[in-house]
């Protein structure tokens, strides 16, 4: 320990660099977040599901999120990888994979479309200069959608539907990543088989 602390010369530009190192920190952490939405239909009893199938996509009908796909999401590979992520996160939550006579059936569908990031930057000082104005950053980015349904097999109505959004990557194999920790990420609140 120094004994002239409050001597030092750079205070000031070393928190700034101390502030930035997190806001870095915080940006980079914050870049891969999904955010998640779900509801539950008020009749479903999961106590009563144990085995799943994966329902093939549907496509075509207008209103159909899968009709409004990018051609990535449309790509055989991308669209393998993510029923077989559904799988594994299904097994992981109890459920067994059970052909026509399944409780549950399971539809995902996926889209992206490009939007913009507005960030504004201001400080909040209420006392500024009249010609300062807080400071703004626009940059396009690519929105990725995954809606998940869990259908009830025997009364064919859906019981689950969760929702996850977040920016997506224009690199094929960064693509299939970001769309498996989606489903992942979503797949988390499904409620396990026979609770």
């Amino acid at each position: 320990m120094r004994a002239i602390d409050f001597l030092d010369p750079f205070p000031i530009r070393r928190a700034k660099w101390g502030f930035a190192t997190v806001i870095a920190a915080t940006v980079a952490c914050a870049s891969g977040n999904v955010n998640v939405n779900t509801q539950v239909a008020p009749e479903a009893n999961f106590g009563s599901y144990h085995t799943f199938q994966v329902m093939s996509p549907r496509g075509g009908r207008s209103g159909n999120p899968a009709s409004q796909a990018g051609p990535m999401l449309n790509n055989s590979i991308t669209n393998q990888a993510m029923r077989s992520e559904i799988q594994q996160r299904l097994e992981a939550l109890g459920y067994q994979a059970g052909g026509g006579d399944a409780d549950i059936g399971v539809a995902v569908y996926a889209a992206s479309r490009q939007t913009l990031d507005v960030t504004t930057v201001d400080y909040g000082y209420p006392y500024r200069p009249w010609w300062w104005t807080p400071r703004q950053q626009v940059r396009p980015v690519t929105e990725g959608t995954v809606v998940i349904d869990v259908v009830d097999r025997h009364s064919n109505r859906l019981v689950w539907r969760g929702v996850g959004r977040s920016e997506v990557s224009d690199n094929p194999d960064d693509y299939a990543k970001d769309l498996r920790s989606a489903v992942d990420e979503v797949l988390k609140k499904l409620p396990r088989a026979g609770s």
